[in-house]
């Protein structure tokens, strides 16, 4: 059930430039409490403390400063750990009737000498659910996203990150899934994610047979990335029966590769797309009855 009734919702930023932001607390009910004990003793954040020539104008109803290391974000590639800390935080509040609702997901690139130096931001909003126990039902997050290893030609892989814990044997489930149509290769253990996968079925196009790439990068075009997005929904809702898909959304960043040298020295990039889905365990459900056992490449 999505859960929207304009009372007691509250929203929470993670801005991987060091800090996290809480808005909607002046009807939040016990979320305050909840949130302040958990992003400080699990998360080892502080309540920031304003620089001495900032103005006193609020952005937020509460700011925190995170600790060094909190975020992951690579520069070698674009993974990030955003994903794993907000399902931290959504299953810490869903204990306590706090049901999540919404995220999404954005970039920016401060230094454009330093293109590849991303600040990610995700904000996640949560609303007081009617029933605790469906609050409280877990949820797994798969994300998919193309990682840009060369510019000429343009090149990039594809992976798949899942973090969650491993409901009736959902990760087993996933596992054959990928490897079989989706060609994935499982990869060692890392720490932005609980498990992830190499793969090549994820396929970008140019926008233009010949796209002008020193201005607008490369692989401005199509993806089938929303293609893969709903097989993996049907896979999760409706052939495994037990998952609902509550939260699905996308971003697109671009990764950076430099050319020339001295004075003339400029960077091509190349476009990466990323999708981010969140579900949640639906005790008891079924699978729904598939007409055809094989599936169809994509």
């Amino acid at each position: 059930e999505f859960v929207q009734h304009g009372d007691e919702q509250v929203m929470v930023e993670l801005r991987t430039v060091g800090y996290i932001e809480v808005n909607g607390l002046h009807d939040g009910g016990d979320a305050a409490e909840l949130l302040d004990t958990f992003i400080k003793n699990s998360w080892g954040a502080t309540d920031y403390k304003p620089y001495m020539w900032e103005s006193g104008e609020k952005y937020c109803d509460k700011k925190y400063t995170c600790a060094p290391g909190f975020y992951i974000i690579s520069t070698d590639n674009l993974a990030n750990n955003l994903g794993k800390r907000t399902l931290e935080l959504a299953t810490h509040l869903g204990q306590h009737g706090w049901q999540l609702s919404l995220c999404n997901s954005g970039s920016v690139t401060p230094n454009t000498e330093r293109p590849n130096t991303l600040l990610r931001e995700q904000q996640v909003k949560f609303a007081r659910a009617k029933s605790q126990e469906q609050a409280a039902r877990p949820l797994l997050l798969i994300e998919f996203r193309t990682e840009p290893y060369s510019d000429r030609p343009a090149r990039y892989n594809g992976v798949i990150e899942i973090c969650g814990q491993n409901t009736n044997g959902v990760y087993e489930a996933l596992h054959a899934f990928i490897t079989q149509h989706m060609g994935g290769t499982v990869q060692g253990a890392v720490g932005h994610c609980d498990r992830w996968y190499v793969t090549s079925k994820f396929r970008l196009s140019p926008s233009q047979l010949s796209e002008s790439v020193r201005r607008d990068g490369h692989l401005n075009g199509e993806s089938n990335l929303g293609k893969w997005t709903m097989r993996i929904c049907d896979f999760m809702v409706d052939h495994l029966g037990e998952w609902d898909l509550i939260v699905c959304n996308s971003d697109n960043v671009g990764y950076s590769f430099r050319h020339g040298s001295r004075d003339n020295k400029w960077w091509e990039s190349v476009t990466a797309r990323e999708m981010q889905m969140v579900f949640r365990h639906k005790p008891g459900g079924r699978a729904v009855f598939m007409s055809v056992s094989d599936a169809q490449p994509l």
